[in-house]
């Protein structure tokens, strides 16, 4: 009995310093800074419906219902859009948000239709390749990549250099290898605007972030199989044995949350890196230092002019 009672004992000593590890902030968390949108309501484009996108459509549907139609953000949504020019193949099943029904269809158009009769949301389906033409001038918008291959990133990337002058569109890029994901989140390839993306001398908020392209350029580097005689899709990938068959619901479950708290005007990380294998993660928070060393640049050289502009007053 005695045993007994200590394993107990032991036991629950062992749950109470496991909360206690994950209740403890990181430091430099607590001194990051949230990204702010700006005012008005936002266009949301799902850029790519396969693998993570489809996972990702259905967590936008429900965050629709969650919140009342977006109602309850600060910036509410104006439209979704979903992009992408394949047709669902019976490969797509399973792994992807797709039934045999939907088999021969347009996957933009059989998710749009799916989540109108589901849960009433009006997504205008796009079964095309994305061009950053197709971004409404005057509106802010946030593309949620979720694409399989470097040209169609380079569309992405695009975008942001077409509204090079103000932070209107934010590209929240979603990756994965076999057992790995990223998502990456950047407003902007130019560093004069990376340079002032702290309004505030003491920080406060956050107004642009550097591309996911500039944090990682590879994105924009075809892989071999993309190079090859015959490109492989991610279902392909999968097929093979290559790829996790959980990888893109956990990259769309994280991106999806990133979405929320940036549309809640609390989200503090423009990057997340995580890895199925060993259940590790990591972020990078909203902080001068974070953005200069995500872009490969000294902090005090980057943000120099907001430095003297301070000394200045």
């Amino acid at each position: 009995m005695k045993n007994k009672s200590k394993q107990r004992a032991t036991r629950a000593k062992s749950r109470e310093t496991q909360n206690g590890t994950l209740s403890r902030v990181d430091s430099v968390y607590a001194r990051a800074s949230p990204i702010k949108l700006r005012q008005g309501e936002i266009n949301l484009w799902i850029v790519g419906c396969g693998g993570t996108g489809s996972h990702i459509a259905d967590a936008v549907a429900q965050l629709w219902i969650a919140t009342n139609g977006m109602k309850r953000t600060p910036t509410p949504l104006k439209q979704i859009f979903l992009v992408d020019p394949d047709i669902v193949e019976l490969k797509n099943v399973g792994r992807q948000r797709f039934c045999p029904a939907d088999v021969g269809k347009h996957k933009a158009l059989a998710l749009a239709e799916r989540y109108a009769l589901a849960f009433g949301l009006r997504a205008v389906a796009i079964p095309e390749k994305f061009r950053a033409e197709m971004l409404e001038h005057g509106c802010q918008h946030i593309l949620i990549g979720c694409v399989d291959n470097a040209d169609a990133r380079k569309s992405l990337n695009d975008a942001l250099n077409r509204f090079a002058y103000q932070p209107s569109v934010w590209w929240l890029n979603c990756g994965n290898w076999a057992r790995s994901g990223e998502i990456l989140l950047g407003s902007t390839n130019s560093l004069e605007r990376v340079q002032k993306s702290f309004p505030a001398r003491s920080g406060g908020i956050c107004i642009d972030l550097p591309s996911p392209a500039w944090m990682e350029p590879a994105i924009l580097q075809p892989l071999p199989e993309e190079t090859g005689t015959r490109n492989l899709s991610c279902a392909e990938i999968a097929l093979r044995n290559l790829q996790s068959a959980t990888i893109n619901r956990c990259v769309a479950a994280h991106a999806a949350d990133m979405l929320l708290q940036l549309l809640l005007g609390q989200l503090k990380r423009f990057s997340l890196y995580f890895s199925l294998d060993p259940g590790t993660s990591n972020a990078r928070y909203v902080t001068r230092e974070n953005i200069a060393a995500a872009i490969r640049m000294n902090v005090n050289e980057l943000f120099s002019n907001q430095r003297q502009e301070g000394a200045n007053e």
